[in-house]
């Protein structure tokens, strides 16, 4: 396994999302990631659903969306990487999670 600790200034917690190493990932097509998801999530918004864009980060200037699922539900994506970060946390530690997210 192969740790990625992600600092958050937010009651000193920290995440670590942990990836196999043997974990193939599938690299986007020419012309960067499609954009249905996000589509499809304005399109038919699900519960508490908000728009916000990033200031910070790999996705600064790119619109993170948040929802209420099972928990709280963040999705962002760029031209090479979608993002969606999901669990028992608030608004503000999901967005405070993907403005710490660097390539």
């Amino acid at each position: 396994m192969v740790d990625i600790a992600v600092d958050v200034p937010v009651d000193e917690t920290t995440f670590t999302i942990a990836i196999p190493e043997d974990a193939e990932t599938e690299r986007p097509r020419a012309g960067g990631i499609r954009n249905s998801v996000a589509k499809e999530l304005d399109r038919h918004p699900p519960f508490a659903y908000r728009k916000t864009t990033r200031t910070a980060g790999a996705f600064a200037g790119r619109t993170a969306r948040t929802w209420m699922g099972d928990g709280a539900v963040l999705y962002v994506q760029n031209a090479s990487y979608a993002v969606e970060i999901a669990g028992d946390l608030t608004r503000s530690e999901l967005l405070a999670i993907a403005g710490s997210l660097q390539q």
